[in-house]
């Protein structure tokens, strides 16, 4: 039997800090392995200087950026197709508080 890995997090880059080791070991061994983000993560903090005019008060287009970071993760060996449970443009980020 195939095993199944689904890991929850709150924002896009999550997965990585937190679970990254966890995602490709069990990747390694076949797995099948899901991550779902609660958030696009668009209330995040801007650390390269490049991004700062994606922020909400500016352009607004941080949680895009920040999924099109997490499919190109996702598309790394390992994971499988990342999920936005409540789909793109829904709900928010509340920031990290």
């Amino acid at each position: 039997m195939k095993r199944k890995l689904l890991l929850v997090h709150a924002h896009p880059d999550d997965e990585s800090i937190a679970t990254g080791g966890t995602i490709a070991r069990y990747a390694a061994e076949g797995a099948e392995v899901c991550v779902v983000t609660c958030t696009l993560g668009e209330e995040g903090e801007i650390v390269p200087p490049r991004l700062a005019l994606l922020v909400a008060a500016e352009a607004d287009q941080l949680g895009g950026y920040r999924s099109g970071e997490m499919a190109a993760a996702a598309a790394a060996p390992g994971p499988t197709p990342h999920e936005d449970p409540r789909g793109l443009g829904r709900g928010g980020d509340p920031g990290m508080g």
